[in-house]
């Protein structure tokens, strides 16, 4: 049963009603198809719907990526053991859902059953797990998940002529506390100070740059080991509603701190480098040459309130060197291809 099926069966029923539905396996549905209608409306506490659907015997691949992807944005205790039992299923797409999962609700336990992981001789699957691995990593500040440095694609150019600043300001508090929900979705497992968030118009859409507690607090700890220093969230051009986009992951380095800004699905986007001051942190990135972004330039400095203040914040308007490597065929042994290679459907 696909997911508009699924909305048409249950449209006339409340959350509540959904709820009480999976909690006592009694109504007017089916127990698993309720189940499947609160993990479609996003709810904030998704573990007993998953629990259903996943211990299901006639669960379909669709609803099992479903429940992974929801116990993946939830913060409720328990959702763990439930996803590795996933990380054994015969479908690839649920093994990788189920791994992206533990990135973000994942423990240093998570890690090493994460290294166990056969990807089967596919080599998407093992660059995503390895992603999954890089992001727990660093969320759990675990050295030696670094990124491969020569495998990188080389900084992006920046012509001259096409440079457009980008606008800055803070984000209206109304307009956070009306994403707060989506936000809390979509950043489980990131330690982040959410009441604050500074704003960039890049090329008219408007991102959020969400400091991390401990890059705002302890910017010293970034010294020492790895960490996520920030979250950069987009908006759905159509609802308003902001969405992860991007991680700002900080690794100790000579001269001070690394910075990659990386896709959800692990792909670099940016590097840069960070300094520890008296007042925070302050940093500066730049886009390499890949798929995904135009070329930008940012630097600035998150202080020990959680403010981020951008100093610098410029972008091209060429895009002709991005449409062309997206048009340009790489070699299946291109040393960094699975760093720039486009993003993947979920089939």
């Amino acid at each position: 049963m696909s997911m508009h099926d699924v909305e048409d069966a249950t449209r006339s029923l409340t959350s509540n009603a959904l709820a009480n539905i999976v909690r006592l396996n009694r109504g007017p549905v089916d127990r698993r198809l309720a189940a499947t209608a609160l993990l479609g409306r996003n709810q904030l506490h998704p573990v007993e719907s998953a629990r259903v659907i996943l211990k299901s015997n006639e669960v379909t691949t669709d609803e099992k990526r479903a429940a992974l992807k929801a116990l993946g944005r939830s913060t409720d205790r328990g959702t763990e053991a439930l996803v590795i039992e996933s990380l054994s299923d015969p479908d690839p797409f649920v093994v990788r859902d189920a791994a992206w999962s533990l990135a973000r609700i994942g423990t240093r336990d998570t890690m090493r059953r994460l290294q166990q992981v056969d990807p089967r001789g596919s080599e998407t699957l093992k660059a995503d797990v390895e992603a999954a691995q890089r992001l727990l990593a660093f969320r759990l500040g675990e050295p030696g998940f670094g990124f491969d440095k020569r495998r990188l694609p080389r900084k992006a150019a920046m012509p001259a002529d096409t440079i457009k600043k980008m606008k800055v300001s803070t984000v209206d508090p109304e307009l956070l506390d009306k994403g707060r929900k989506a936000i809390a979705l979509e950043a489980a497992g990131l330690d982040l100070i959410d009441d604050r968030a500074t704003q960039v118009i890049c090329l008219k859409q408007p991102l959020w740059f969400l400091p991390g507690k401990m890059a705002a607090t302890e910017p010293e700890t970034l010294m020492q080991r790895p960490g996520v220093a920030m979250a950069i969230f987009a908006h759905n051009g159509c609802t308003g509603v902001p969405f992860l986009k991007s991680y700002v992951l900080t690794e100790p380095g000579r001269g001070g701190v690394d910075i990659f800004v990386t896709r959800l699905r692990g792909q670099p986007t940016h590097v840069g480098k960070a300094k520890v001051s008296r007042s925070g942190l302050s940093f500066e990135i730049g886009a390499l040459a890949t798929r995904f972004d135009p070329p930008a330039e940012i630097a600035g400095h998150l202080t020990r309130d959680g403010t981020v203040k951008l100093e610098t914040a410029r972008v091209s308007t060429d895009f002709a060197a991005v449409a062309k490597r997206r048009l340009k065929p790489r070699p299946s042994d291109a040393p960094n291809v699975s760093d720039t290679a486009e993003p993947r459907s979920d089939r």
